[in-house]
């Protein structure tokens, strides 16, 4: 059976995604849209909305069968002022991971300054440490078709599916080494599975794993 990871990160306008096939040297990335806001601000015209997204994205992860692992970036919030639609998209996340749990779908969460440091290797901040990211998953994955993708498409996202390959045991271009692993540790995981404490343990508990199957 072959293995994969799908990375999400939703907001209010629709939602990243990022696809990882074992032995596939290039992911697949998509920008979902949401469905068109109107001039209805209702609580029940924003529940629909969300519950729409929520949907369309379920159907885009389900498309090829349930997944080795499904990746979301932990939604952060800021105040009122400078995050108005943070509640907006807490909630979108939350109906989301909703559910892929109530599908039996395995759902990790990775918070973006852990993927930041994860990727980079120490934290960097702010709009200079995006940039960063999108230029370093960029520069691990290229070849990545990208063409009619949405601005809206965060290539963190792709970042997102490889920290989900290395949880899942799956190899990427990016090398597992003891740092990375560590850096990683603040992922939720699912409740049955474990991070190796090293590289090496990595390598043995998968290759064991390989053998087995």
């Amino acid at each position: 059976m072959t293995r994969y990871v799908i990375a999400l990160d939703p907001v209010t306008s629709g939602c990243s995604i990022a696809l990882i096939v074992e032995g596939e040297p290039t992911p697949a990335v998509m920008w979902l849209p949401a469905p068109s806001a109107n001039s209805n601000r209702s609580v029940a015209a924003t529940v629909h909305r969300t519950v729409k997204t929520a949907e369309g994205v379920l159907d885009s992860v389900l498309r090829g069968g349930l997944p080795t692992l499904v990746v979301m970036m932990k939604p952060l919030c800021g105040t009122i002022h400078e995050d108005p639609s943070g509640p907006r998209r807490m909630m979108l996340s939350g109906e989301i991971m909703r559910r892929l749990v109530d599908t039996d779908v395995r759902v990790a969460e990775v918070p973006p300054m852990t993927l930041n440091k994860w990727i980079l290797g120490d934290f960097q901040a702010g709009k200079k440490g995006q940039e960063a990211v999108e230029r370093a998953v960029r520069d691990l994955f290229p070849g990545i078709d990208a063409e009619g993708l949405n601005d809206k498409f965060r290539w963190s996202t792709v970042g997102l599916a490889a920290a989900g390959c290395l949880a899942a045991g799956i190899e990427t271009r990016l090398d597992v080494t003891d740092a990375r692993l560590k850096n990683l540790r603040p992922m939720v995981l699912p409740s049955t599975w474990t991070l190796p404490v090293s590289a090496a343990e990595w390598h043995q508990k998968h290759s064991l794993q390989e053998v087995s199957a």
